[in-house]
């Protein structure tokens, strides 16, 4: 997931981690330690992505009504 945060910045967003670190109001070094890792709690993720506009879809793999069947995730319930 941390390649997946790279590559959104750079490609779709057209913007550094300092700029993402920024916008969460977080220090770089944290948000760093995060995407360098490349594995982030389900709600650091959501919380990223939500910031970047984008979201996670689980979608069957196989099977029909694939699009019927896929399940958006837009927050975690942390416990």
């Amino acid at each position: 997931s941390g390649e997946a945060i790279k590559k959104i910045l750079k490609e779709d967003i057209h913007e550094d981690q300092k700029w993402l670190a920024e916008e969460l109001g977080v220090a770089f070094s944290t948000l760093n330690t995060i995407v360098r890792k490349g594995n982030p709690t389900m709600g650091k993720l959501l919380w990223i992505l939500d910031k970047l506009g984008y979201e996670v879809v689980l979608r069957p793999k196989k099977g029909t009504n694939i699009a019927g069947r896929s399940i958006i995730i837009d927050s975690v319930r942390e416990d």
